[in-house]
């Protein structure tokens, strides 16, 4: 959670991946986009994917003024009325650079303002200089800014960061591989972790691994909107809990077989869980697999984050740590069937 790796830049996390979780399968590698993609028992014939995003949402330099301001475009959507008076660190080539997000606070009570509450033109990085020449020593066009906040605990087991969504999911992906590798033996078929890039891009990382690895099932983990807070009308979004267990998505990027073999597998070992049902598909990692040659058996999970696409995010540790857990023994108990 603490390395910085916005979109279209994950060389860090990969990194890490690389360190982490490379002892613990048959052999990995990284493909021409940028995915990490690890193999554990390869040589089984019956093939499941673990997929999660490990880019993180980030802000490119777009434009500078004559005084040093910095505009910038979101590299994915987001609350932008959320980024004011937030710190951003801005990666260079040679270091990084801090700045604040700025707007005319002066205006902040008109009516012509609030129309542009979403509108990134209204807000700019201010890094602290005089002059376009003394930013431009500092940062050039190009350059991604990505939120200064780290990862800390904030009570008990509700940890704040700023790249829950999508990194979680990466994260736990990882792990339940490494815990997985100590059973490979019980392991009749294989399975593919695949961290993939450009997930707020789109999840075109996760289309071009699907496509080569050619899974028969493909499970994708990602942040799920938690909507235990004030103001939300479950009759429309559902019930989703901090503490509340991993959420089993049904849909239409659930196959049916998939999504009742996660449940079960649940249930055998008293694993908490939510279900969420949702009549479109979702914007995942798995909805581009299910797509992907002739397409392959899929499935979504999420894990409960409060404050999604904003400088901090919340969620509770153990909902990572059940998903885990589920994911491992799915993998041995779906192999073993």
């Amino acid at each position: 959670m603490q390395c910085r790796s916005p979109a279209g830049s994950e060389e860090s996390a990969r990194e890490i991946f690389k360190r982490h979780v490379g002892p613990s399968v048959d052999r990995y590698y990284v493909d021409v986009l940028g995915n990490f993609i690890g193999k554990l028992n390869e040589k089984g014939e019956r093939r499941t994917a673990l997929i999660g995003g490990m880019d993180e949402n980030g802000l490119m330099i777009t434009h500078i003024t004559p005084q040093g301001f910095i505009y910038f475009e979101s590299i994915a959507p987001m609350d932008v009325s959320a980024l004011v008076g937030h710190k951003v660190c801005i990666s260079t080539d040679n270091d990084s650079v801090v700045g604040v997000i700025a707007k005319n606070m002066l205006q902040r009570n008109r009516d012509t303002d609030r129309s542009r509450l979403q509108d990134s033109s209204a807000y700019w990085i201010d890094i602290g200089v005089r002059s376009k020449d003394e930013a431009l020593s500092r940062v050039k066009l190009g350059d991604i800014a990505t939120f200064y906040e780290n990862f800390s605990i904030l009570n008990g087991s509700f940890a704040i960061g700023r790249s829950f969504d999508g990194k979680l999911g990466a994260y736990a992906a990882g792990e339940a591989v490494r815990r997985l590798a100590r059973f490979k033996g019980r392991l009749l078929g294989g399975v593919d972790l695949i961290a993939s890039c450009h997930r707020k891009l789109g999840s075109r990382g996760a289309k071009v691994a699907a496509w080569e690895c050619q899974p028969q099932v493909a499970i994708s983990i990602d942040a799920g909107y938690a909507t235990d807070t004030p103001g939300v009308d479950n009759r429309i979004w559902g019930e989703v809990n901090l503490g509340g267990g991993p959420i089993i998505y049904r849909g239409a990027q659930s196959n049916d077989e998939v999504f009742s073999r996660l449940v079960a597998t649940a249930k055998k070992f008293g694993i908490k869980h939510q279900i969420s049902a949702t009549g479109y598909p979702l914007k995942s990692d798995s909805s581009v697999a299910q797509l992907e040659r002739g397409g392959c058996l899929t499935a979504a999970l999420g894990i409960p984050v409060r404050q999604v696409n904003t400088p901090l995010e919340i969620t509770a540790l153990e909902d990572t740590e059940l998903c885990i857990k589920l994911l491992t023994h799915y993998a041995i108990e779906t192999q073993k069937a």
